[in-house]
C-alpha cells in the first residue's frame, strides 16, 4: 500500500491495482506519485496487472501533469493487461482529458469510463471472483 498526500494505491486482491487519483496542481506532485507508483513495476505478475483508477475527485490536470501521467501509463504498457479510468460524468472536460491520455498512451486495453457499471462489466471479463469482489467494494467506497 502507498498513500501520501491525497493519492492512494494498493494491491488487495490478485493482480488488481486500486488507485484513488488526487487533484495534482503541479509537476512536483505528479513526479512524487509517479515515483511511488513505479515501484510496483518490479512486482508485476506474469499475466500483467489490471489497473482500476478512480479519477472522480479530479478536475482537469495542468498540461505538464497530464503529460507526466501519460508517460507513466506508457511505462506500464508492457506489464498490464487492462486499465480502467473512472471519471465523474458531472465533469465531462476532465473525462475528455482522461480519455485522450488513455488513447494516446499506446495500449488498447486502457479505457476511460464515466459509468461504474460499464467499467465493472468490462473489467470483470478478465478478473477472478476475488478480484471482482474487491473491485465492487473499491468502487463503492468513498475517497
Amino acid at each position: 500500500m502507498s498513500s501520501q498526500g491525497s493519492y492512494h494505491f494498493e494491491v488487495r486482491a490478485g493482480r488488481l491495482i486500486e488507485i484513488r487519483m488526487p487533484a495534482m496542481e503541479n509537476l512536483e506532485a505528479a513526479e512524487s506519485f509517479c515515483a511511488a507508483f513505479s515501484k510496483l513495476k518490479s512486482r508485476a505478475p506474469a499475466n500483467g496487472y489490471v489497473i482500476l483508477a478512480d479519477y472522480r475527485a479530479v478536475r482537469v490536470y495542468p498540461p505538464e501533469v497530464a503529460d507526466r501521467l501519460q508517460r507513466l501509463m506508457m511505462d506500464f504498457n508492457p506489464i498490464m493487461e487492462r486499465s480502467a479510468l473512472l471519471t465523474d460524468p458531472k465533469h465531462p472536460i476532465e473525462g475528455l482529458q482522461m480519455s485522450r491520455i488513455a488513447k494516446t498512451s499506446g495500449h488498447q486495453g486502457r479505457r476511460q469510463f464515466s459509468d461504474p457499471e460499464v467499467l465493472m462489466t468490462w473489467l470483470a471479463e478478465i478478473l477472478t471472483p476475488e478480484e471482482q469482489t474487491r473491485m465492487r467494494k473499491f468502487l463503492g467506497e468513498t475517497s
